[in-house]
């Protein structure tokens, strides 16, 4: 998996520099951001699984690192067949309904990580159902915002959803609000559930792993508010945050 997210890593940087000093929609953030994500997202897992090749951590942090990077390389993708240079490549609303979707994947590999952190597996067979509802919840969203009618709201302009539903726009815009705020609440709150109940029971070692990854997540929580704001050096803060998750959650694996 890591060979197949630094092919796709590079093909995505390539798109990058072909279109550089473009002007980009407002709001777009820091270029490349995406990269800066995955790239060590998808690393971090291939150190864990060279030392447990079945941990569901590690193969979590590969796969959302390189959903990342794939969505890095749609919206450049799009990006330079809408705005750049039209005509040069095959398929652009199709990658502008991919970046609609394609990082909520990344993110429900950050939000359903606390149910295996540290030792890669349930904390007992009592939480598969929490696991389940999780996925659930995060599955309809995913499936809501792909197939939702109105514009894409991560395209590069104005662009309505091909593959929408006949649904009116009025209820379209309350679910989406609602399943946004249902699925996303419900995974995080169960998840950290199950990361409360390891702790009761764990011994001193696995106590201490899981301190070091409730910090990491502080921060990222704490810093979490800079994200939207439309700024490269807050942005950057924020990524650096974000990054300090999977870093001490792999120092405290490979402790």
């Amino acid at each position: 998996m890591l060979l197949a997210t630094l092919a796709v890593v590079a093909v995505a940087s390539a798109l990058l520099i072909l279109n550089r000093g473009a002007d980009v929609p407002a709001g777009w953030g820091v270029r490349g951001a995406l990269l800066l994500i995955g790239l060590p997202f998808a690393l971090l897992g291939a150190l864990i699984l060279a030392h447990y090749p079945r941990h569901t951590v590690g193969w979590m942090f590969a796969l959302g690192g390189m959903m990342a990077a794939l969505q890095e390389f749609v919206l450049e993708y799009a990006f330079r067949k809408m705005i750049i240079a039209p005509g040069t490549l095959p398929a652009p609303v199709f990658a502008a309904w991919l970046s609609n979707w394609l990082w909520m994947l990344s993110s429900a590999m950050l939000i359903l990580n606390p149910y295996f952190f540290p030792d890669g597996k349930l904390p007992s067979p009592a939480w598969r159902g929490a696991l389940l509802v999780s996925l659930g919840v995060i599955a309809l969203q995913i499936a809501f915002t792909a197939f939702a009618p109105g514009p894409l709201r991560s395209s590069v302009r104005s662009l309505d959803n091909p593959l929408g539903l006949p649904i009116p726009s009025e209820v379209s815009s309350v679910l989406n609000v609602l399943l946004n705020v249902v699925a996303w609440f419900v995974a995080f709150t169960l998840g950290s559930l199950s990361l409360v109940a390891r702790y009761r029971h764990a011994d001193a070692t696995k106590r201490q792993q899981i301190k070091w990854y409730v910090f990491a997540a502080a921060v990222v929580a704490l810093v979490s508010p800079l994200a939207p704001i439309d700024n490269v050096i807050l942005n950057l803060v924020f990524l650096a945050a974000l990054l300090f998750l999977p870093l001490a959650a792999t120092l405290a694996i490979l402790r």
